[in-house]
């Protein structure tokens, strides 16, 4: 069928860039499978930990079993051997370093059994399935990321088309008959551009991003090297069995300080904050090209920021509230969004240090014009209770709907609910708890 240019409008303006954005993910859609994938891996992390350990203690105690008996220790010395292989680190790993010192312990002169045991307890202990867990987890994670840069940068040259533009011909005229109409053509010419630039690396990414709106990775992650060394260390999983490859000590700061093939674990602790700092780093980006890109849908992309920064101080996480609340101050939006994640990042600063490190902020931060929810917010985060419960009472009789919200359930006002005048504010009575809003949409402080 011969190209035709179906995407022009009846007020002849060319539509094809609309029509060719409908067909790619949207911002939405990509913080939200980005945003899933980030929670699902850590909580399969979390919820599979326990039986993993489970399959490997078994299997553990079978090999073990034996290879004991195949040294032909007595079973007195069996017993004492096994119970010291099974101690483990301060992560609940049975480490190399401990099991050799266990031995020795046990062993003592026994020099000969002690050579025997130490070569099969180390194949042993390299099948461990926590291991293999955390490394697939981290690909997962890891690939989550790249899909979240592709789809952004697609969204670029779909917003963007003239950087499409180039010298060089892009397709020859039997490629041309292949595509209806020239939006299709686009979306080829974009599929491309993509997987040219997913081909390059970590830093030719960030470059790339930089000069198209200052959007370069370094802004939103505290530590770049240690981002680099994730996607480094995804890999030589997947292509060195998990050893430091040339590559590895090439790319990753202080990796001359390795040796190549030594192998690199990838534990729980390591997994959780590698999941932390890409979330950052993808979210912040997303955002961010979102905002900048299109500034129409600007409130939109930081609304949808500050309600996943809430997710994470409802979890706790203050370093990820931290970070991102942090850097998001220039990305725009409503001064009520700002100001609901400047008063996160304090909750995170106050949980991390203490009152003392935002006494000074909240004491010179004006809110006497703005709204209840704010002026609670500033006693609440200041631990001025008597001033909270004076507020309240005058918020509760004005808006009860969204104030019982905010005392009920915003975490920052824990020290509020845990003083005994709360239990005298009736809250059931004004609004029944299955009535009562999500503080995510409740228009609060926490999230406006």
């Amino acid at each position: 069928m011969p190209l035709s240019d179906e995407t022009t409008s009846v007020n002849g303006r060319n539509n094809s860039s609309d029509q060719i954005s409908e067909r790619l993910p949207s911002f939405p859609l990509l913080l939200q499978q980005f945003h899933l994938t980030c929670d699902s891996i850590r909580e399969l992390a979390g919820q599979l930990k326990p039986h993993v350990a489970n399959l490997d203690q078994d299997m553990l105690d079978k090999d073990l079993g034996k290879i004991v008996k195949q040294v032909g220790v007595g079973p007195k010395v069996m017993l004492r051997v096994l119970q010291s292989l099974r101690k483990t680190d301060r992560h609940g790993n049975v480490a190399l370093h401990l099991t050799v010192d266990n031995l020795q312990s046990v062993l003592g002169d026994d020099t000969d059994t002690f050579f025997l045991l130490i070569p099969r307890v180390r194949g042993a202990l390299s099948q461990r399935r926590g291991g293999l867990l955390n490394s697939s987890l981290l690909t997962s994670l890891v690939g989550g990321v790249e899909v979240l840069i592709a789809g952004v940068a697609s969204q670029h040259f779909s917003l963007h088309p003239g950087d499409l533009h180039g010298e060089a011909k892009e397709f020859s005229l039997s490629d041309l008959e292949v595509f209806d109409t020239i939006a299709d053509a686009r979306e080829t010419l974009i599929a491309r551009r993509v997987d040219a630039l997913m081909r390059e690396g970590f830093d030719d990414w960030s470059a790339w991003f930089q000069k198209r709106g200052g959007l370069g990775f370094e802004q939103y992650v505290s530590n770049l090297d240690a981002v680099r060394e994730i996607f480094q260390r995804r890999h030589i999983v997947v292509h060195n069995a998990g050893r430091v490859s040339q590559q590895y000590v090439a790319h990753v700061k202080d990796g001359d300080k390795l040796s190549i093939g030594e192998p690199l674990q990838v534990d729980e602790t390591y997994l959780l904050a590698a999941a932390d700092m890409l979330e950052i780093l993808g979210t912040l980006l997303c955002v961010s090209a979102w905002a900048k890109w299109n500034k129409s849908e600007a409130d939109l992309a930081m609304t949808q920021l500050a309600n996943r920064v809430y997710d994470f101080v409802e979890a706790g996480n203050w370093f990820v509230v931290r970070q991102i609340a942090s850097r998001s101050k220039n990305l725009g939006g409503r001064e009520a969004t700002q100001l609901t994640l400047w008063c996160n990042e304090q909750l995170a600063i106050k949980r991390t240090d203490g009152v003392a490190a935002i006494a000074n902020a909240i004491r010179d931060w004006d809110t006497g014009a703005l709204s209840r929810r704010f002026q609670f917010a500033q006693a609440c985060l200041g631990d001025d209770l008597d001033t909270a419960y004076e507020i309240a009472a005058h918020w509760l009789a004005e808006d009860s709907r969204n104030a019982t919200t905010g005392v009920t359930e915003w975490p920052m006002c824990q020290e509020f609910r845990e003083d005994s005048r709360f239990a005298s504010l009736d809250l059931d009575r004004m609004v029944p708890e299955g009535e009562r809003q999500s503080p995510k949409t409740s228009g609060g402080a926490e999230q406006e």
